[in-house]
C-alpha cells in the first residue's frame, strides 16, 4: 500500500506541474490515471475531475480518452446506486470506443453495460451484450493468432534465407579445402622435384669422387718410384674418403625424406581436424535451431490450444460421465504433448546448460528424466570439481546421450552403469549394460546405431573408444580422452 500511496502522490504532483505549464494533454492523462487507480482500489472517484477531463478530451478530440472517462463515470454512478446515469455514460463510452476502434476498451465497456443490465433486471439485454463480448473476444483472439502466424512465417523465411547463406558459406569452405588439397599436391610435386635434385647431387658427388679417384690413379701411374706399401696406403685413404662421402649423402637424403613425409602427415591431420570441427559445429547449430523452433513455435501453439480448450470446457456444461472422461483425457494428452515438446527441445540444445552446470551435473539431469521402472541407471562421477573446456564437455555429453539412447532402443537392458572419472592424464567414461549385446565381427549388426558418429566425435578430441560386446552378454563402451 505504501507504493500505491507514493504513486498517488506522484500523480497529484504531476497534475500540479501540468496545470502550471498549461499542458492539457498531461492533465488529461493524469486525471484518467488517478481515477483508474482509485477505481482499482475501490475508492470513490472524483466526478468533477472526470468532468474536467471530459472537457479536455473533447477539446483535444481524443475519442479513446473520452471512452475511458465515460466508462469510469458509469462505474462510479453504479457504485453510488444511480443506474440511470451509469447506463447513460456507459452507452457514451461504447460509442466512443467503437469510433476509436479500441477492441480491448470496448470489451471492458460492454462488460460494464452487461453488469448494469443485470442490476436493472434486463437479463435479455445482458445476454445479448454478453454474446457481443464473446464475438469480439473471438475476433480479437483470431487477429492475434493471424498476427502470430504471420510473424512465424516471416521468421521461417528469414531463417530459410539464413540457412541458404550458411550453405553457401559451407560450399565456399569446401572450395577452400579443395584449393588446399591442390596446394598440398603441388607441395608433394615440389618435394619430389627436390628429391630428384638431391639424387642428382648425390650422383654428381659420386662422379666427382670417381673423377678424383681417376686423377689419383693417373698420378700414381706417373709416380713409379713410390713403394707398393705407400701406394696401397694412399688407395685406402681415398677409398675411405669416398665411402664416408657416400654414407653422408645417403643419411642426408633419408633425413630430408623423413622430414618431408612428417610435414605432409601433419598437414593432412590438420585438414581432417578442421573438417571434423566444421561438421560437429554445423550439427550443434542445427540441433539448437530445431530445439528453438520446437520451444518457440510448436510449444507456444500447444499452450494456446490448451488455453482455448480450457476456456471452451469452462463455458460448456458437460453432463455425461463419458464426455467428462473424454475431456479430461484430451486435456491430459495436450498437457503431455507440451511436456514432451519441452523435454525434446531441452535435450537437443545442452550447450547453455553445460556452460552453467558442468558435465557430471548435466548427465545426472539427463538420467533423472529416464523411466527408472524399465531401466535402472547408476551414475558415478569423480574428479569434476574444476570445469573442463566447453567443447570437450559438449562432445562427451553427446557421446553419453547417444550411447544411452542406443541402450534404450536396441539393448533391451534393465541395468545401466555409467562411470565418469577425471585423472591427471585425461577423462575416462565407462558405459555398461546387461542387454542382448551384438556381434562385433558382424559390422552390419551395428552400422545403424550411431557408433560411427561416436567414433568421429572422440577422434576429434584425439581420444579412443573401445567396444566390448557379445550376443547375450551385454555391451561395454570404454572412452578415453586426453586433456
Amino acid at each position: 500500500m505504501s507504493r500505491l500511496s507514493e504513486a498517488e502522490a506522484a500523480f497529484q504532483k504531476a497534475l500540479k506541474i501540468f496545470k502550471a505549464n498549461n499542458n492539457i494533454k498531461g492533465q488529461l492523462s493524469t486525471i484518467v490515471n488517478v481515477s483508474e487507480l482509485n477505481n482499482l482500489l475501490k475508492r470513490p472517484v472524483s466526478i468533477p475531475d472526470l468532468m474536467n477531463g471530459e472537457k479536455i478530451a473533447i477539446q483535444l478530440e481524443d475519442k479513446q480518452r473520452l471512452g475511458e472517462i465515460y466508462n469510469l463515470l458509469s462505474q462510479e454512478y453504479r457504485r453510488r446506486g444511480n443506474t440511470v446515469e451509469a447506463l447513460k455514460y456507459i452507452e457514451l463510452s461504447i460509442k466512443y470506443e467503437e469510433s476509436a476502434k479500441d477492441i480491448d476498451n470496448l470489451i471492458g465497456a460492454l462488460k460494464e453495460q452487461s453488469f448494469l443490465y443485470s442490476d436493472t433486471k434486463l437479463f435479455e439485454k445482458a445476454y445479448e451484450t454478453r454474446m457481443r463480448i464473446s464475438v469480439l473476444q473471438d475476433s480479437l483472439y483470431n487477429t492475434k493468432v493471424l498476427r502470430q502466424l504471420h510473424e512465424t512465417e516471416v521468421k521461417y523465411e528469414t531463417e530459410k534465407k539464413q540457412r541458404q547463406i550458411e550453405l553457401l558459406n559451407k560450399q565456399s569452405t569446401i572450395q577452400g579445402l579443395e584449393i588446399n588439397n591442390k596446394e598440398l599436391l603441388l607441395n608433394n610435386q615440389s618435394l619430389t622435384l627436390r628429391e630428384t635434385r638431391q639424387h642428382l647431387r648425390s650422383k654428381n658427388l659420386e662422379a666427382k669422387a670417381k673423377g678424383q679417384q681417376v686423377v689419383l690413379l693417373n698420378k700414381e701411374n706417373t709416380i713409379q718410384k713410390l713403394s707398393i706399401a705407400s701406394r696401397n696406403q694412399t688407395i685406402g685413404v681415398i677409398a675411405g674418403l669416398f665411402l664416408l662421402a657416400a654414407m653422408f649423402s645417403g643419411l642426408f637424403y633419408s633425413r630430408t625424406k623423413l622430414k618431408q613425409k612428417a610435414l605432409l602427415q601433419a598437414q593432412m591431420l590438420a585438414q581432417q581436424e578442421t573438417l571434423t570441427r566444421a561438421v560437429i559445429e554445423a550439427e550443434e547449430k542445427e540441433r539448437q535451431r530445431i530445439a528453438s523452433d520446437l520451444h518457440d513455435g510448436v510449444g507456444q501453439l500447444f499452450s494456446a490450444v490448451k488455453m482455448n480448450m480450457n476456456g471452451l470446457f469452462d463455458r460448456i456444461e458437460i453432463k455425461r460421465e463419458e464426455d467428462r472422461f473424454l475431456v479430461e483425457k484430451t486435456m491430459a494428452l495436450v498437457d503431455e504433448s507440451c511436456k514432451e515438446v519441452r523435454s525434446i527441445s531441452h535435450q537437443m540444445m545442452p550447450n547453455n546448460i553445460l556452460l552453467r552446470s558442468g558435465i557430471s551435473s548435466d548427465v545426472k539431469s539427463f538420467i533423472e528424466k529416464l523411466d527408472s521402472e524399465s531401466l535402472k541407471v547408476n551414475l558415478e562421477a569423480n574428479g569434476f570439481k574444476d570445469r573442463i573446456e566447453s567443447n570437450v564437455e559438449v562432445v562427451l555429453y553427446r557421446v553419453i546421450q547417444e550411447s544411452v539412447n542406443n541402450v534404450i532402443k536396441h539393448a533391451k537392458a534393465t541395468q545401466l552403469d555409467i562411470i565418469l572419472s577425471r585423472t591427471g592424464d585425461g577423462i575416462n567414461v565407462l558405459i555398461k549394460d546387461n542387454g542382448v549385446g551384438f556381434n562385433l565381427a558382424d559390422r552390419s549388426s551395428f552400422d545403424g546405431i550411431g557408433l560411427g558418429n561416436i567414433e568421429t566425435r572422440i577422434e576429434y578430441l584425439k581420444g579412443k573408444v573401445v567396444y566390448n560386446s557379445a550376443p547375450g552378454k551385454g555391451t561395454q563402451v570404454n572412452v578415453s580422452v586426453p586433456i
